[in-house]
Formats: C-alpha cells, structure tokens, sequence
C-alpha cells in the first residue's frame, strides 16, 4: 500500500504546473502560448519576469524534494527513489495540463538533491560551465542531465538509485528533444528575458 500511495501522491505532486499558476495569476496569459510554450521556470521568466521564473524553480525543486524527503524518512531510500521518478514523471506529464508538461530539469534537480546530492552538485558545475559558454539553456540542462546520469550512474549507493540516475536523466535530454533540434539546425536562442516571436 506505502507504493501505491507514494507512486500516486508523488506523481499529482510533481505535476502540479506553478509555472501556469503563476503566470497566469501575473499576467492573465497562459504561458503554453509565449515563448517556447514550455511549463518551466526559463519560459516563466520570459513570460512574467526574473522573479516569477526564480520562484518558479524553487517550486519545482520544492515538489521533487518533498516526496523524496518523506518517502525515505518513512520507507528508505528505495521509497525515496521511487518518488522521486514519480515526481519526475508528474511534472513531465502533468494530469493538470492534459499530460503536457515541463523538462523536469528542476524537479530532478529537488528529488535528487536529497537522494544523490554529489552527483546534483557535479551536473550543477557542468550547467555552469556549458551556459558561461553559450548562453543557451537547453544546452546546458542537456550537458547537465547527461553529466548527472552518468555520474549518478556510476557512483550511486544502490543499483535502484543508479538505474533512477540514469533513467532520470535520458528522461530529461529526451524531454529536450524539441530544443535538440533547434540547436542542431542552429535556431536555439540564447537565453534573454523577453522573448521575440521572431525566435
């Protein structure tokens, strides 16, 4: 019963879209129509400002870290492991927005925070490094997720968590796979707060 409950409460937890939320609240506007149409704190940005996008990540960061953090308090880190992948999942393919959803690169960033924190602050490093050098976001999550799954994948207490790494990971360069088109036919926009329809 403690699988189904944390599989069901993680994944409505992870789907609930504050990006939407909140940008509508600001600005009336559903942010699935600006900009890059993506339910994440970059578009929120774009969409109501640096603020709404700031807050907009801590949230996203908030309801993967919440699951995992009760889940491994009352069941281990399997549980915990467990949902955090719901959260993942729920925020990907949120029921809220007819299963259309964000990257999930924040959501991972909070669930695997708690769960494997090494490999968050290596792909972190990794983030840093890719946006100092071209300004393009996606870019950098990708380098990220890439750099987590495999490092998570390698260095992971349990063969659970280090499948969850690895899983969670492609989850979200997958999830890119929009953006990985733009940048191959070099179209991706550097990251600007107003976004240009033009782009």
């Amino acid at each position: 019963m403690k699988y189904v409950c944390t599989i069901v409460c993680s994944y409505l937890i992870g789907g609930i879209p504050f990006a939407y939320i909140l940008v509508k609240l600001k600005t009336g506007k559903d942010i699935r129509t600006i900009g890059s149409g993506n339910v994440g704190g970059t578009n929120a940005a774009r969409a109501a400002g640096i603020g709404i996008g700031l807050l907009v990540g801590l949230l996203d960061a908030l309801k993967g870290a919440i699951p995992v953090y009760i889940a491994m308090r009352y069941g281990g880190v399997d549980l915990g492991v467990l949902a955090g992948i719901m959260a993942v999942v729920g925020h990907s393919f949120t029921p809220f927005l007819s299963f259309r959803g964000g990257k999930g690169v924040a959501t991972t960033l909070g669930s695997f925070l708690v769960l494997l924190p090494s490999a968050i602050g290596v792909a972190f490093i990794a983030w840093l490094i890719m946006f100092a050098i071209t300004r393009i976001v996606s870019l950098s999550s990708i380098t990220a997720a890439i750099v987590f799954a495999i490092y998570g994948g390698l260095t992971a207490s349990t063969p659970l968590l280090r499948a969850a790494a690895v899983i969670v990971g492609l989850l979200v360069v997958l999830r890119h796979h929009s953006n990985i088109k733009r940048l191959i036919q070099g179209k991706e926009p550097k990251f600007k707060l107003k976004y240009r329809e033009d782009e």
